[in-house]
């Protein structure tokens, strides 16, 4: 054998080698492959299923998360429900608190204002006892006083009754006061009949500068002076004389009794003049010119 030939046979003997080992390779890598591509599958499907059972997880976590967020609206609208419930029930008890707070102001302003009206009625009360206890002592003072008064001007009158030779009697008045007159007065009294004639009870005594006139109670009169004597004044003409100032009426003291009048009616002399009265009522004075 040659050595081209020892050299080619080596050579092919190499490249067979060779082949087979690269068969051999190659057969390995394929292996190699399939192995790994059925690693890469066995985790892929591996993985899908642990992504598959991650996505179930999730949505189980989805269903949960949706069920609490449910849960919690619930539980959220029952908190508001309640928070609602305790703000209306806070609201009306302070509207109540409100309510009776104003009641019992106005019912204290109430027992103010009773307990102000009350202590001004007793302040009324009170002034209105005191003015009328002042008064009833006023009018006890004054009446006192017109007694005095009154006394002293009998007094004084009889002691110029007597001083002018006037004899005083005692009479006795309606309210049964003794009172003394002019005897004169009690002549012309009794000639007309007294308590049980026209003239009725005496009533009241009055006298100024010898002027006397005691009132009875029909509304007659007797007028007196020591100048003139004493004579009644009655009817319209007594009215009419007794309103127009009696002692002081101008007309002056009557100087004799009324006498009917020729055209009718009646007519009175006195120291200054005439008072005439109508049948139909009228009256008046005719005073002298003199």
């Amino acid at each position: 054998m040659t050595v081209t030939t020892r050299t080619r046979l080596i050579a092919a003997t190499c490249a067979l080698g060779l082949a087979a080992a690269g068969v051999t390779a190659c057969s390995k890598a394929d292996e190699a492959a399939d192995s790994t591509a059925a690693s890469l599958s066995q985790a892929a499907d591996a993985a899908a299923s642990e992504a598959d059972k991650a996505a179930a997880e999730a949505d189980k976590a989805v269903d949960k998360i949706d069920k609490s967020l449910k849960e919690g609206g619930d539980k959220a609208a029952d908190a508001a429900k309640d928070a609602k419930d305790a703000a209306e029930d806070a609201a009306k008890d302070a509207k109540d608190a409100a309510k009776d707070a104003a009641d019992k102001a106005t019912e204290a302003a109430k027992d103010a204002k009773d307990a102000a009206t009350d202590t001004a009625k007793d302040a009324k009360d009170a002034a209105d006892d005191a003015a009328k206890d002042a008064k009833d002592a006023a009018d006890d003072a004054a009446k006192d006083a017109k007694d005095a008064a009154d006394a002293a001007g009998t007094k004084a009158a009889d002691a110029v009754a007597e001083a002018e030779g006037e004899t005083m009697v005692t009479v006795t008045d309606a309210a049964g006061t003794e009172i003394k007159v002019p005897d004169a007065i009690k002549v012309a009294y009794d000639k007309l009949g007294g308590q049980s004639g026209p003239t009725g009870a005496l009533t009241n005594v009055t006298e100024k500068d010898g002027k006397w006139v005691a009132s009875y109670a029909n509304g007659w009169h007797i007028a007196f002076t020591e100048k003139t004597g004493a004579y009644p004044v009655k009817g319209r003409i007594g009215q009419e004389w007794f309103e127009n100032g009696a002692i002081d009426n101008p007309i002056g003291m009557p100087t004799a009794p009324e006498h009917p009048k020729a055209d009718g009616g009646w007519v009175q002399e006195f120291t200054q003049g005439q008072v005439w009265a109508a049948e139909n009522g009228d009256a008046g004075a005719i005073q002298d010119t003199k």
